[in-house]
This record gives C-alpha cells, sequence and structure tokens, in this order.
C-alpha cells in the first residue's frame, strides 16, 4: 500500500521479492504489508541520501542484515558508516562498495566491544 496512491510499485515489488529471497529467516517473520513498509522506508531513506538505482537501494536496505549486532553497536563503525553515507561528493555506488569493502566484513576490536558496553551503561 503505497501511501502517495494506495499502489505498490515495481520497485517496490522487485525489493521485497529480493529480500524474501536473499534474507530469509531475517525476513520470515513479516508479513508482506510490513515488509512493504520496510521497503517504503528503505526506498525513502535512501533518496534522502541520494543513493539511486535497484541494486544500491537494496544493498542500503540490507546493510542492517549483513551488519551483525556488534558492528551495529560499535561506535566506530557506526560513525565511518554515517561519515561515508553523508558524504556526497560520492556516488551512492561508490559509497556503498566502500561500506560493504571496509565494514561489513570487519569485525569490531574487543577495545570497541567494551567501549560501547560503557556507552550502553551509562
Amino acid at each position: 500500500m503505497n501511501t502517495e496512491n494506495n499502489q505498490v510499485t515495481q520497485l517496490e515489488i522487485q525489493l521485497m521479492k529480493r529480500l524474501r529471497e536473499s534474507y530469509p529467516e531475517q525476513t520470515h517473520a513479516l508479513n508482506n504489508e510490513q515488509l512493504l513498509i520496510q521497503v517504503q522506508n528503505g526506498i525513502a531513506a535512501s533518496e534522502t541520501i541520494k543513493i539511486t538505482g535497484e541494486d544500491d537501494i537494496f544493498r542500503f536496505m540490507t546493510l542492517p542484515y549483513v551488519l551483525s549486532p556488534a558492528q551495529q553497536n560499535s561506535p566506530l563503525i557506526k560513525g565511518v558508516a554515517i561519515r561515508i553515507l553523508d558524504n556526497f561528493e560520492w556516488s551512492g555506488k561508490k559509497r556503498l562498495n566502500f561500506i560493504y569493502k571496509h565494514l561489513v566484513n570487519r569485525s569490531p576490536s574487543s577495545d570497541e566491544i567494551a567501549l560501547s558496553q560503557l556507552l550502553i551503561l551509562r
């Protein structure tokens, strides 16, 4: 249910299908309406930071799926990701390539984990 005209777009359908196929464990508990809302929010967020094209929107939307909880809680990884995503001098593709190459496969150090736990306790 697209909020503007109550019709689901082809892009939304494609992204929903790709999410279900690529991330079945993460999407199995979502019904179609919940997944559609997630897709619509992802598209809107990607537009805000000038990420375009189905493949790049998909890669942006799946960051929560490919980053571990430890990575998502790492102040260093989170800070670098935000700075890269906010760097509009780079194309959306280049920003996502950087994040996938340098952050997705990087485990936070024990110091980063300890720092995140301290920040959570505050």
